[in-house]
């Protein structure tokens, strides 16, 4: 019996040693949205706004070439849902590019 125990024990401590060494890979890429955000106000209102949505982990605007620039966790949101939170702001939201960006 006690052999058993001691067994069953070193089993379940392997499989979590196993466990704790597997790391997840994220992949984050790099979307670039043409807008028509045209001054400091959008600019901010977008910064706020999209900034907290789930997955992003930079942003970055340019007034004067008017694009959105969003680097964001490719597992925990898309392309599609990040358009739609600059959409619901009363902004125009054109991919002009999606690229990876960096496997961690």
């Amino acid at each position: 019996m006690k052999k058993f125990i001691v067994a069953a024990m070193a089993a379940l401590f392997c499989a979590s040693a196993l466990t704790l060494g597997a790391r997840q890979v994220r992949i984050l890429r790099e979307v670039v949205y043409q807008t028509d955000i045209h001054c400091a106000k959008c600019e901010k209102k977008v910064i706020e706004n999209v900034s907290f949505e789930k997955g992003v982990e930079d942003l970055s605007t340019s007034l004067e070439a008017k694009t959105v620039s969003i680097v964001y966790d490719a597992a925990k949101t898309d392309t599609l849902k990040l358009a739609r939170s600059i959409r619901s702001l009363g902004y125009t939201a054109k991919v002009i590019s999606d690229t990876e960006k960096s496997k961690k």
